[in-house]
């Protein structure tokens, strides 16, 4: 039976066997990924995707049926796997849903100084989907791309990097964003949006469906994309609420765009997703922005009051603050050899931080990796190029555990 496989895979791996139970709901298909009977998945780079408590014996599987005999479990820690009377074992992990962007660097600085070009992507959810594919991890991103060069291009990068694209639209005819970024001074970079009209901004309530929605481990979003047009600011909404309603866990990065939102505006509506939240990942000025407190802790606290179980404020240089359960940590930024591009270190942060809590890590070692994510990706130039691989973070784990106690430092609730 479904239930003594599935218990028999979770026995094996030494956790407990209480794990709740879902109802099947149909699984969008993915490019199949190599796996050993270990239990290690290889995305399409060849990097690992982390160990699971269970293997999988039959690379195709029987995902996406809706056959009876499929469950979901989620044993304590691990991403939610598809099960099927056999063995047949597939892991479902994070979905991101947002806006990707085409980036173009000038060689040397800014347009005046030179006339060639470095083409990438970013946009906010889609670097921390790469992050965490890196890291080893199954993640989906979820948008609606054009078909013309520049999205064709950014669907080959995300299957390169692991990504799963199965919940992404193609709109025929339609255009993907760009964006501008210029490197004014050695410390200081200015970024130019030309995404009006694009085909993500396009994006309307049902665009992603409940039942993957449902099945995800983790739901990450950021408040770039619910400014970047009325209807992807209702499917977002939707998207939140029916993964708090099914029980998976939220995080929600405000991603304060001036330029794309009013402040006032870009603070009642991430007033109001809150209830909604478990994870809270801002930056400082957001913080103030939200809470009206001035002092990063008392933001935090005050954020933490409105409904997420954790509020990290992220500061830059002076490292990040949080709010855990009622207690406090502050955590030192990780030393920087060579900056060279600080566009993109707080969706490296939110990475490592998902990263940690999707494996088990307590608060300090996780605030630590995602410190380490974030300053690896300002040392190369691009929004996601410098994140490090698992391997990378498993060597830092080894090399740090223990050597830095004062890295983070965890003080009782204020009163």
């Amino acid at each position: 039976m479904v239930v003594e496989a599935a218990s028999s895979a979770v026995a094996s791996s030494g956790l407990a066997t209480g794990s709740r139970w879902w109802p099947a709901v149909p699984l969008p298909r993915r490019a199949a990924d190599d796996v050993g009977t270990s239990g290690v998945f290889r995305n399409r780079r060849g990097r690992r995707h982390g160990s699971r408590v269970c293997t999988r014996s039959d690379a195709r599987g029987s995902r996406g049926t809706g056959d009876p005999s499929i469950r979901v479990c989620r044993p304590p820690g691990v991403a939610r796997c598809w099960l099927r009377d056999g063995g047949g074992v597939v892991a479902l992990g994070i979905l991101t849903v947002g806006e990707a962007l085409a980036c173009l660097v000038p060689e040397g600085g800014t347009i005046a100084e030179t006339g060639r070009f470095v083409q990438s992507f970013g946009g906010a959810e889609l670097n921390t989907a790469i992050g965490l594919a890196r890291l080893g991890n199954s993640v989906a991103w979820a948008s609606r791309v054009g078909t013309d060069a520049l999205g064709h291009k950014l669907m080959d990068v995300l299957a390169h990097e692991g990504v799963d694209t199965s919940l992404v639209l193609r709109a025929e005819g339609e255009q993907t964003a760009l964006m501008l970024k210029e490197r004014v001074t050695p410390d200081e970079s200015r970024v130019s949006y030309y995404r009006g009209n694009s085909a993500a901004s396009r994006m309307q309530p049902g665009d992603v469906s409940a039942a993957s929605i449902r099945a995800a481990s983790w739901l990450h979003v950021t408040g770039v994309t619910l400014a970047i047009g009325s209807g992807v600011r209702q499917l977002m909404f939707e998207v939140v609420q029916t993964a708090a309603e099914s029980g998976v866990p939220v995080s929600f990065d405000p991603n304060f765009r001036p330029r794309l939102i009013a402040r006032a505006e870009a603070r009642s509506v991430s007033r109001a997703l809150l209830p909604y939240v478990t994870h809270m990942l801002c930056n400082e000025e957001e913080a103030v922005s939200i809470s009206g407190s001035e002092d990063a802790f008392d933001s935090a606290k005050a954020i933490a009051d409105l409904g997420p179980q954790v509020v990290i404020v992220k500061r830059g240089a002076r490292g990040a603050v949080a709010v855990v359960d009622d207690r406090l940590y502050e955590q030192a930024a990780w030393p920087v050899e060579r900056p060279v591009d600080p566009v993109g270190a707080g969706d490296a942060f939110n990475a490592g931080w998902l990263h940690s809590q999707l494996h088990g890590m307590g608060v300090r070692p996780g605030l630590g990796l995602a410190s380490f994510v974030a300053a690896k990706v300002v040392e190369h130039r691009g929004d996601y190029e410098g994140f490090p691989d698992l391997e990378q973070a498993e060597t830092w784990q080894a090399e740090t555990s223990g050597a830095r106690p004062s890295a983070t430092h965890a003080t009782a609730p204020r009163t």
